[in-house]
């Protein structure tokens, strides 16, 4: 691997850090202010829909004019957004600030995947998505941990102050990295019309599981504060799940990537994420014993998804990967929008019921996937 591809992983793995370490003590501060716990996956929504709308653009600047500029705006207007949400007082201000990140956050993560791809060659592209994404597992993680420990001796509101204050800090680092460029060339922009049956089947598998990973992940905060239990009970287990997103994406992922095909790898992720999320939800009485078991292998399968895709996506048009890539962010994103909302009102009908439909939705996804030929690797 590249010493451009180094350096932006350690770069990716701080940012993934303080830019995830706000979420365990969000429904914590929501509550402070008369919101129900649950309205946390809602205001998520709009922060999706932001980067969702954004994402395409995103990535079409990338192909313009590289990726230090991109990076340096996102970061800097994601600062200064996570600071008002928790200084205005209406509830509009602060969904309009949600969506405002979401803009903000279009311009960061989806470009650290363009950098990489354009920084690796196709041959050890898919070892290279596989590490970033055990980066972002493992330091969200610990991003939950220290939000977590925090919040026992700060008050929630101003660990966004924090937050704000360090992101401003990694926007000037972001400013410092190389610019990556690709060869200017004259290109049509990308279209659903323009893409064939197998790629808008990707897309669409994105935007499903998209919804379903992170609507699960969500109103996993939501039910961990719900049972009485605290932000630093989350953080903890969090913590552990990144420990075993790091072992599947740096060590299990690229020794299977190296002799299986992406699309049967997610084909795969999909059916095992099925399953044991509705073990985990139905067969045990302890809520924890489900989560520091079973539900530690859905995470891995979870873990091992967005590499492949990302891979396989990238290899479709190497001319315009940081365009096909925002594409297939939007996807991502809008998957993310629409689960947290129609979450909110399933969790409120019975948290059961909403991880049963959730294991159905990745079920019927891998069904969609074994239509997959693979025919673009």
């Amino acid at each position: 691997m590249s010493k451009k591809a180094k350096y932006i992983l350690i770069f990716a793995a701080v940012l993934t850090t303080f830019s995830n370490f706000q979420h365990p003590v969000t429904p914590v501060y929501l509550q402070s202010i008369g919101f129900d716990l649950s309205m946390s996956g809602f205001f998520f929504s709009f922060m999706a829909i932001g980067l969702s709308i954004a994402a395409p653009f995103a990535g079409r600047l990338v192909d313009k004019v590289g990726t230090r500029l991109p990076m340096f705006i996102g970061i800097v207007g994601y600062a200064i957004v996570q600071v008002l949400f928790v200084t205005v007082q209406s509830f509009y201000l602060m969904v309009l600030m949600r969506f405002l990140a979401g803009v903000a956050m279009a311009f960061v993560f989806p470009v650290l995947i363009a950098y990489i791809s354009k920084v690796t060659t196709p041959e050890n592209r898919a070892k290279a998505m596989s590490i970033y994404a055990g980066i972002g597992i493992m330091f969200i993680s610990i991003g939950y941990k220290i939000g977590g420990f925090l919040e026992q001796f700060v008050e929630a509101k101003y660990l966004f102050y924090l937050q704000g204050g360090i992101m401003l800090l990694i926007g000037i680092w972001a400013f410092t990295l190389e610019n990556v460029m690709l060869e200017k060339k004259h290109r049509e922009r990308i279209s659903l019309k323009s893409l064939d049956k197998e790629t808008v089947k990707i897309f669409f598998l994105y935007f499903v599981t998209a919804g379903v990973f992170m609507t699960a992940s969500r109103f996993l905060d939501v039910l961990i504060i719900d049972m009485g239990y605290t932000a630093n009970d989350t953080g903890n287990f969090v913590l552990v799940t990144g420990l075993v997103g790091l072992l599947m994406n740096f060590i299990i992922l690229p020794y299977l990537s190296a002799r299986i095909p992406e699309y049967k790898l997610m084909r795969y992720a999909l059916l095992i994420s099925s399953v044991t999320l509705f073990v985990t939800f139905n067969l045990f009485d302890n809520i924890w014993l489900g989560l520091y078991s079973v539900f530690l292998i859905y995470m891995m399968a979870k873990s091992a998804y967005a590499p492949m895709h990302n891979s396989y996506i990238s290899k479709i048009d190497e001319e315009r990967q940081g365009e096909m890539i925002g594409v297939s962010e939007s996807a991502r994103m809008f998957g993310m929008f629409v689960g947290p909302i129609v979450g909110v009102y399933l969790y409120q009908i019975s948290p059961t019921n909403l991880y049963n439909i959730l294991a159905a939705v990745l079920l019927v996804a891998y069904v969609i996937g074994r239509t997959l030929n693979g025919s673009k690797n």
